[in-house]
């Protein structure tokens, strides 16, 4: 593993808490797909769910 790798790898363990979801085989397309035609990503999608559920502001979310 080169440093730059070493360093984002471990950087994240320190600044993100990892969730694990799990979906029918068939769903993930549809989830790729939808993420897709919204310019977004899968995690930005969840982020975005769970930050409006909260009742969160962009900058509180990202607030430690």
């Amino acid at each position: 593993m080169n440093k730059q790798t070493q360093w984002s790898t471990s950087y994240k363990r320190r600044a993100y808490d990892q969730i694990i979801v799990y979906v029918p085989k068939p769903r993930k397309d549809d989830i790729k797909a939808l993420a897709s035609a919204r310019n977004t990503t899968i995690n930005g999608m969840v982020n975005e769910y769970f930050r409006k559920e909260l009742g969160l502001s962009e900058l509180q979310w990202k607030a430690k």
